[in-house]
């Protein structure tokens, strides 16, 4: 709600509260209607005022520059000092890629699939499975110290699941929580990549129904021959958590297998249809 208040002040100035209200209710409404946001009411025009002179001065400058837009930075008093932080991170982050690049000291990261797994029906309830694969590029030996899930944001997701579902190798697992946010240690075995060497990875993800996460793969690993200590970060990517329907949380919990509960919906249906004639 903050983000929205903040975009709204931003875009047609922070004095005019009744329009940033009107903005703000209007954003509201269109989130809801695409299912990303939960059912609240605007705060007052007291708090309102007060998110946008006085909490957005409290966020510490590297957050505004990491979470905020560039357009909303105008709201802070210290503008042009953010404007300059920003400047200098991108610098750091160009020179970074460059170095993470380079074909001496390259591990890749390669995500091959993100979807749910036969676990809904089948043992692990809410697995939501993340696919990818670790390889070193270079001629180098690389070594991975320890791989983390870093969760961005978590918002409400209302979609039913599908009944299909599908077996897959399962290689790490970690249980997300919706309060949580940041990193999640997925292993800490350490792999060794000699030259041109890769593995793929099965990460599967619990975590309550009805929730989905913005994330991205955190790799930490060395360079045997030039010392150094890297990370490597995938693109961010987003795990769904659908919220459950009534026949498929009752009947999972008895042990019930796909055939059966595909079986109980087209009897459903079909009295359904009866009573209807």
């Amino acid at each position: 709600m903050k983000q929205l208040i903040w975009d709204a002040a931003a875009t047609v100035g922070k004095v005019n509260l009744s329009a940033i209200c009107r903005e703000v209710d209007h954003q509201v409404r269109r989130l809801n209607e695409r299912d990303e946001l939960l059912d609240e009411g605007r705060p007052d025009n007291r708090t309102v005022r007060r998110i946008i002179d006085q909490d957005i001065q409290e966020l510490s400058p590297d957050v505004v520059v990491k979470k905020l837009p560039p357009h909303t930075w105008c709201l802070r008093n210290d503008y042009e000092a953010i404007k300059q932080l920003a400047k200098n991170t991108k610098a750091q982050q160009e020179t970074g890629r460059e170095l993470q690049e380079d074909p001496a000291t390259s591990l890749k990261i390669s995500l091959r699939e993100i979807g749910s797994t036969a676990g809904d029906l089948e043992g692990h309830k809410g697995g939501q499975l993340v696919a990818f694969t670790l390889g070193n590029s270079s001629d180098n030996i690389l070594t991975v110290e320890r791989i983390c899930l870093d969760v961005v944001s978590c918002r409400p997701y209302r979609q039913p699941p599908r009944i299909e579902a599908r077996v897959m190798p399962l290689r790490c697992e970690v249980k997300l929580s919706p309060d949580r946010l940041g990193e999640y240690v997925v292993t800490e075995e350490r792999f060794r990549y000699a030259g041109r060497g890769a593995d793929d990875f099965d990460l599967v993800c619990d975590s309550p129904s009805g929730f989905k996460y913005n994330a991205r793969l955190n790799i930490y690993y060395s360079d045997l021959r030039t010392n150094e200590n890297l990370t490597l970060s995938s693109d961010a990517f987003d795990i769904y958590f659908c919220k459950e329907g009534d026949l498929l949380s009752r009947y999972r919990a008895k042990g019930y297998d796909r055939d059966k509960i595909a079986d109980l919906q087209r009897r459903k249906r079909a009295s359904s249809d009866n009573a209807g004639l």
